[in-house]
């Protein structure tokens, strides 16, 4: 898949382990404002930024909050020194009011999650006309939720119309109901789902909770 951001500040490098895995899911996710890479240097000592720098970072602006997203490479775990830089890095994100996550490049590739954010990020890409989505939109306006097959014809100036309905959601111009429901049967609407976690990031939020040195 060649990747072209859309949401990204400034350029990144996407050869770090994880750092693709980390791209798409930012990208497909509606809540994700905008997302920079992260230099440890600019926030620890060189010596500790040192034992992090292998590791794929982004800062993220998420409408649960500012974060550092951090690809973890399987031998931190087993790192002493690592933990001991994380843990550093932990406390002077947290005066800034910035939390720290991360997980391996196997987490986030998890399924089915993984190959419905490949399908949003990719849909992500597609140049949208104005005009399909003020009609979507007037659609959602008018009637509520409606099933992605219904709103298909919506978006009719594109090569690619289910494509079209994905990039809006990407933008978070639209929501699916439920989330991970790509079919054509899944709901569209225009706020978040009930029940949708605002206050954090799904595709981490599990993730994260097995690692004792993060937030």
């Amino acid at each position: 898949m060649r990747f072209r951001s859309t949401k990204a500040a400034g350029s990144f490098d996407c050869s770090k382990p994880g750092s693709f895995e980390l791209l798409v899911h930012m990208e497909a996710d509606p809540h994700c404002c905008s997302y920079a890479q992260f230099d440890f240097k600019a926030f620890l000592p060189s010596r500790l930024a040192r034992e992090l720098d292998d590791m794929a970072a982004y800062t993220l602006r998420h409408r649960a909050g500012s974060y550092v997203v951090c690809a973890k490479p399987p031998r931190a775990i087993y790192s002493s020194a690592y933990n001991y830089c994380w843990n550093e890095l932990d406390a002077v994100l947290a005066r800034r009011n910035m939390w720290l996550f991360s997980a391996t490049p196997k987490e986030l590739r998890r399924e089915p999650q993984w190959s419905n954010a490949l399908g949003i990020a990719k849909a992500a890409q597609t140049l949208i006309d104005p005009s399909d989505y003020e009609r979507v939109v007037a659609y959602l306006s008018a009637v509520g939720p409606a099933r992605v097959r219904d709103c298909l014809k919506f978006c009719d100036s594109g090569v690619d119309s289910f494509d079209a309905l994905l990039g809006l959601v990407s933008s978070g111009v639209v929501f699916l109901d439920p989330p991970g429901d790509l079919s054509l049967d899944g709901e569209l609407r225009l706020d978040p789902p009930p029940g949708c976690e605002l206050n954090a990031i799904g595709w981490l939020h599990d993730t994260s909770a097995g690692h004792p040195s993060e937030r």
